[in-house]
């Protein structure tokens, strides 16, 4: 082989391993944006799991005192029940 024709070779070569460099590394970023994407999705989701579990615990507190303030109510009723029983 010529001259030329190796430096035409080396060249090409050149090329060709530059465009599957630069596809190499467009890949590598659209993965990336991807990656980026899905932990933005995750995040947002973690974060919307973390307002409901707020709300539960709240709703949770809120009838545990609605519960207690109940009892208290049943029992008082029930002492001024027993007392009537009493009085008769």
């Amino acid at each position: 082989m010529s001259k030329d024709g190796r430096e035409k070779v080396a060249i090409t070569t050149n090329v060709l391993q530059t465009v599957v460099l630069l596809i190499t590394i467009g890949t590598v970023m659209m993965m990336m944006g991807r990656k980026d994407q899905q932990l933005e999705a995750t995040v947002n989701a973690v974060e919307t799991l973390r307002e409901i579990t707020t709300d539960l615990v709240k709703t949770q507190i809120n009838l545990t005192i609605n519960t207690d303030h109940l009892s208290k109510q049943v029992a008082e009723l029930h002492i001024r029940l027993r007392e009537l029983e009493t009085s008769r």
